[in-house]
Parts: C-alpha cells; sequence; structure tokens
C-alpha cells in the first residue's frame, strides 16, 4: 500500500514534488541503487528505440511500399499498424507489433525511471497546470497501477510507471496485456479502413521517391528544429543560474 503526500501550493508557488513511501523499501527502489552497466543499458534501450523509430518514420513511404515487416519492427505505432493491417495478416501482425510495442514501453519506463522526475520538476516551473494534471494522474496510477497499465497503454502512462518506481513484476504482465489490447484495437481500425489505406499505398508505390525525399526532409527539419529548441533552453538555464550566483 502507497501513501502519495503533496506538498501545498499558494497562489505563486510552483508544485512541491510528490513525495512517496511504501510499506516495502523493496517495492520501489531508488534510482540511485542502479549500477553503472544497468544505467547503460537503459540509456542505449531509450536512444537505440528512438533512433530506429525516427528512421521508420523518416522512411515510412518506402518501407511501406517495399518492406512492410521492416516499417513495423521500427514503430507498431496505431497509423503503421493501420496501414499495414491490409498487407499483413494477423499471425504476422499481431506478435510483431506487441513485441515491438513491448520493447518501446520498456524504453519508456526507463526514460521515466531515469529522467522522468527531472522533467516533471523542470515542467513544473514552465507549466503549472500541466504539471498538476501529471501530478493528479500520478497519485492515481500509483493507486491502481494494474487497471490504468491496462485501460490506457499510452507512452505517458507507462513513463509514469518508471517515474513512480513501479516494480518491474508488476510493470511487465499489465503492460503486456495492455499492448496486446492497443494492437487489436489498431488491427481492427485498419480492416475498417481498408478501403483507405490501400488506395493510399497504391498512390505512394506510384510517388514513393518523391514521398520519401519528402518524409526524410521533414524529419531531419523537425530533430534539427528540436536539437535548436533544446540548446536555447541550456542556455537559458545557465544564464538564470549565472544571474543567480552573480
Amino acid at each position: 500500500m502507497c501513501t502519495i503526500v503533496v506538498g501545498s501550493m499558494g497562489r505563486d508557488a510552483h508544485p512541491a514534488p510528490i513525495a512517496m513511501t511504501t510499506d516495502s523499501e523493496r517495492e520501489r527502489e531508488p534510482v540511485d541503487s542502479l549500477s553503472t552497466a544497468q544505467r547503460r543499458a537503459i540509456q542505449a534501450l531509450i536512444v537505440g528505440t528512438f533512433v530506429v523509430s525516427t528512421a521508420g518514420t523518416a522512411m515510412l513511404p518506402y518501407l511501406l511500399v517495399e518492406h512492410p515487416i521492416a516499417l513495423l519492427l521500427t514503430s507498431a505505432d496505431m497509423r503503421n499498424i493501420v496501414l499495414l493491417a491490409p498487407r499483413l495478416g494477423p499471425e504476422v501482425l499481431i506478435p510483431l507489433a506487441v513485441v515491438r510495442r513491448i520493447v518501446a514501453m520498456l524504453s519508456t519506463y526507463g526514460f521515466g525511471l531515469l529522467y522522468g522526475r527531472a522533467v516533471l520538476e523542470a515542467a513544473a516551473r514552465r507549466f503549472v497546470l500541466a504539471h498538476r494534471l501529471l501530478t493528479w494522474f500520478e497519485t492515481v496510477f500509483v493507486r491502481y497501477t494494474a487497471p490504468s497499465l491496462l485501460l490506457w497503454p499510452s507512452y505517458i502512462c507507462n513513463t509514469v510507471a518508471g517515474v513512480s518506481r513501479t516494480p518491474l513484476r508488476t510493470f511487465v504482465p499489465w503492460m503486456a496485456l495492455g499492448q496486446l489490447g492497443f494492437v487489436l484495437f489498431s488491427l481492427l481500425l485498419g480492416s475498417a479502413a481498408t478501403r483507405w489505406t490501400e488506395a493510399l499505398t497504391v498512390w505512394l508505390r506510384a510517388h514513393v521517391i518523391e514521398m520519401t525525399v519528402l518524409t526524410v526532409t521533414l524529419v531531419a527539419l523537425q530533430q534539427l528544429a528540436s536539437h535548436v529548441r533544446r540548446a536555447r533552453g541550456v542556455a537559458r538555464a545557465q544564464r538564470s543560474q549565472e544571474t543567480k550566483e552573480g
């Protein structure tokens, strides 16, 4: 049983971090207990998943037309499952998509475990309302972990699982069941949209080179813009810190 304590908030105060205790010290081990090798393994999984997913998005037209299974292995999000439903049988699509999503959610859990708390505290300084909503959801999640993972198999939910340090023996089975439900639902949508997705695939086949060049360019520009925003954010934080110290 978990006890959640949320600091009080005045009108101009930032939300205080959540303090969480458990009946068993081993239920939610601190991040500091991770070894260097474990941290590096998690970081490698995060980076690898991100790179593969980004590459799949950039090459989507080509992979959809020429290598549908490779597209699914780069990312089993709803878009790809819906697009691939008419081309891959359920006996192929379901197990591959579920395994790929489990890998993605383990990566998301790892991100939440290593960096989620720091991200939430940084967001609290800029987006108070969003932080309050996430704080509320974390409270609900810790109390109803299994139903949350089963009924809302999203990246946000799995990140919160990492932030709240949900034990893997609880996280993995319920997360996997939630991802199976997500894949089955996406497959139903794809089956219902077969007429439109097949027409799109036929059109992309006729324009595969031009559309692939376009998506690669758009993804590259998006990554560049994201890098610039992060660099500016770091620079602002450094200037702010220097001002306080001065």
